[in-house]
């Protein structure tokens, strides 16, 4: 494995649960599990309640409902919170008395109301009634009741792995009235049914490429499904011209329902991609409707007519001929999910399981105990001293920002100087960081200070190679220590190059705190010289061919950008595929240009609008968002930008390495 984490970093994982599994079979046992509520219920009585621990985007009350209708039980609910308490005492105090089931859910929104609950369960032993049950769930919390937890039967689930399980998830938990319906709004429900289950299922399962698939993590879960499948029905119900409004079912699922948990612009723009795809005339009107990109994949909405269900089928009336179709098609699908199904490439998966990896290996390096100084070994010897010594060396000094000023002569309030001196401030204030918590470690590891908490973080840090947060506050960086340590020399020698031989024919965006700053500035100049408000100026993006020998007459170029997801055609000047196991590649030279927004001139080609991230977190943190502008990109003619969002095409400015 050590062999293979130099090599192939993608496959270590994988070949951590060989191994696993190799020592002990069933810690890997991806089975999915449908029985676990019949087996509660069986070992259960009306003094022992049922819990379910919840987990994200996992809802039991479907399930919990359709046991109830297959064992002909009442289910009352109370959903706990402010003011529910004695609502859910009464629905206790009847069921009991009735056998019926409560259900009570978010127990961890009422904790008050669990201290009585312990009282209420002591006395469910006296009654008569064996039907009666209690059924909890709550999310997992420290303040939860001991004896509580003792006395019930526990539960939980995770979430389905993979879009086969989810679809099957999905079936599963469908009502038998829910396929009885007029003839013509069957068929066509049947088939929006099996599109809105992939649309959820694609959704969910797009997380697994980490920052390729969504900026930020969503919860979706069966609620929201449920909600899409009720929107579908009244749409199909209320349609007398046969005329299916579609916009109007895109906007509710993908914008006000899903779209209603989604706060990144450019995540919403990729489920209204997914929306358009899987729900528009064409899911009804094509024999095999293909929902993928590649149509050689067996992903495709199935049509039960013509099919000849087994005779042990026909005669079981409990089966639901319809439902039980879908479900055989569902299991026919792939176990394994490929990139593709997602609209996805292979760079993706692969980006994924090396940020796997390295989460695994820098979880094994933080259980390691630290160990700073060797007790045969003299202080000169020790490899933090040595790193401190060689960082105080490399680590450039302090520019004299007055005699820039000077140089430069900012009394003429140029935008693009007063962006030098802010930037060099900037540089300066972490350059007087780094070497004071420097010096003051190494005095603090010869006795001569105590080491405050602070400093042993950034002691931590230099052993394990990573840059301390406390370095961090000018600008974001997942780069190693000694990469990032080329990478401030580099830009500290971008500026002073700028403030003693004059502007740079090209601008190395990445090497800034604020790039959006410089681009602003930029803008200002370009309103001055014109004598225009800067409202009514936008840039316009130009790739270049070449590297250009001198600055531009307007406006200024620019690099440093990565593309993530795709790769540039130097030659044609457009987007087209990476080459698989190659995540990154530099774009070249664009000049920005500012012009009137009027004027900005429409391309030849389609365009995608890409967006550009300061650091590959696309996220952002709390201290400093991540993006910051979007560049529109030509596109290979024979794609749309559809293809280039569900790829998660993005520009970088920096790297993790």
């Amino acid at each position: 494995m050590i062999l293979l984490r130099a090599l192939r970093p993608d496959k270590v994982i994988n070949q951590a649960v060989k191994f696993i599994n190799s020592k002990k079979p069933s810690v890997f046992d991806m089975t999915v599990q449908t029985n676990e509520l019949e087996w509660a219920l069986e070992h259960s009585s009306p003094s022992t309640p049922i819990l379910f621990i919840l987990t994200p985007g996992v809802d039991p009350y479907p399930q919990l409902e359709n046991l109830s209708t297959r064992y002909g039980k009442d289910i009352q609910t109370v959903s706990l919170g402010k003011g529910q308490s004695d609502k859910a005492k009464e629905k206790i105090t009847d069921g009991s008395k009735a056998g019926s089931w409560v259900y009570l859910a978010n127990c961890h929104l009422s904790m008050q109301f669990l201290l009585d609950l312990e009282k209420i369960i002591e006395t469910l032993g006296n009654e008569k009634n064996d039907g009666f049950r209690l059924w909890l769930s709550s999310n997992p919390h420290p303040r939860f009741p001991i004896s509580i937890l003792q006395r019930c039967l526990k539960i939980t689930r995770e979430p389905p792995r993979g879009l086969k399980n989810n679809m099957l998830s999905l079936y599963s938990n469908m009502k038998e009235k829910q396929f009885v319906k007029e003839k013509n709004e069957l068929n066509k429900y049947k088939k929006l049914l099996y599109s809105l289950c992939w649309f959820h299922s694609v959704i969910i399962e797009r997380k697994r490429f980490k920052s390729l698939g969504w900026n930020i993590l969503y919860d979706f879960n069966d609620s929201d499904f449920s909600t899409c499948e009720k929107i579908i029905v009244k749409y199909l119900k209320d349609t007398t011209d046969g005329k299916v409004p579609w916009a109007a079912i895109r906007y509710l699922i993908a914008e006000a329902n899903y779209g209603g948990r989604v706060t990144d612009e450019w995540d919403r723009r990729l489920l209204m991609v997914y929306a358009n795809q899987f729900f528009n005339e064409k899911v009804l009107t094509d024999e095999k409707y293909f929902l993928t990109d590649d149509p050689t994949l067996p992903y495709f909405i199935p049509d039960d007519a013509g099919w000849k269900p087994p005779q042990d089928m026909l005669n079981n009336k409990a089966v639901n001929l319809t439902q039980a179709f879908y479900e055989m098609k569902i299991k026919e699908l792939p176990s394994i999910d490929t990139p593709a199904a997602f609209g996805q490439h292979i760079n993706a998966e692969i980006s994924s399981q090396i940020a796997d990896t390295n989460l695994l290996i820098d979880s094994i390096i933080s259980l390691q105990p630290k160990k700073y100084i060797e007790s045969d070994e003299t202080t000169e010897g020790n490899p933090i001293d040595r790193l401190i010594v060689e960082l105080l060396e490399r680590i450039p000094d302090v520019v004299d920002v007055e005699m820039v000023k000077e140089r430069i002569r900012i009394s003429d309030a140029n935008p693009l100087k007063i962006v030098l001196v802010q930037e060099l401030m900037r540089y300066n204030k972490l350059l007087e960081k780094v070497r004071s918590s420097l010096m003051n470690l190494d005095r603090g590891l010869k006795g001569f200070i105590l080491i405050s908490e602070e400093l042993e973080n950034i002691l931590n840090s230099l052993m394990d190679n990573r840059v301390p947060a406390s370095w961090k506050f000018a600008y974001h960086s997942l780069k190693p220590l000694s990469s990032w340590v080329e990478d401030l020399i580099r830009r500290i020698d971008q500026l002073t190059t700028w403030a003693h031989k004059g502007m740079p024919t090209v601008f190395w965006i990445s090497g800034f705190t604020f790039p959006t700053g410089f681009t602003t500035a930029v803008k200002q100049a370009s309103a001055r010289a014109k004598n225009v408000s800067v409202d009514t100026l936008d840039f316009e993006y130009t790739v270049m061919m070449e590297n250009p020998v001198t600055g531009p007459k307007e406006g200024v170029y620019i690099n440093g950008l990565f593309l993530e997801g795709a790769r540039w055609d130097h030659e044609k000047g457009y987007l087209i595929d990476a080459e698989p196991m190659k995540l990154h590649y530099s774009l070249p030279v664009i000049h920005i240009k500012p012009k009137n927004i009027k004027l900005v001139t429409k391309k030849h080609f389609p365009q995608y609008l890409c967006p550009v991230y300061m650091y590959p977190i696309r996220t952002g943190i709390r201290e400093r968002p991540s993006y910051m502008f979007a560049i529109p990109l030509n596109c290979q003619p024979t794609t749309e930008s559809d293809f280039w969002v569900k790829r998660g095409t993005a520009l970088l400015m920096s790297l993790d390495d």
